[in-house]
């Protein structure tokens, strides 16, 4: 159990949520480069049969660009909180900023749902 003494789960929370910002902004680079729709954003069946993939592509991809950014910059304000500065406070208000972030970004999604596939 000594082993978990000091093991800072936020820590951990942080790291994620910072290579989850590296991952989307680079299905955001995939999307604009091939034009085709990544499978994390719509499942395999929905990609077939998407009546707009173009134009979902085209109202996702700042989307996704905006959450990515907004998440990897949650994940580094993490990261300086929890080796740096450690205010619970912080803590507090950059999970807030990531949770509405992706409370939006999921909504955009539904959104593109609706409207091109």
């Amino acid at each position: 159990m000594d082993a978990f003494k000091n093991f800072n789960t936020l820590l951990l929370i942080d790291i994620i949520i910072l290579g989850f910002g590296i991952y989307m902004l680079g299905i955001c680079i995939y999307m604009k480069k091939t034009g085709k729709i990544h499978s994390i954003l719509l499942t395999e069946p929905e990609i077939k049969k998407c009546r707009h993939p173009e134009k979902f592509i085209a109202y996702m991809n700042p989307r996704l660009l905006g959450f990515s950014i907004i998440t990897l910059i949650d994940g580094v304000i993490g990261l300086i909180d929890e080796l740096a500065v450690s205010s619970r406070y912080l803590d507090f208000v950059y999970m807030i900023i990531f949770f509405a972030a992706f409370l939006w970004f999921t909504n955009a999604l539904k959104n593109a749902r609706e409207k091109f596939c």
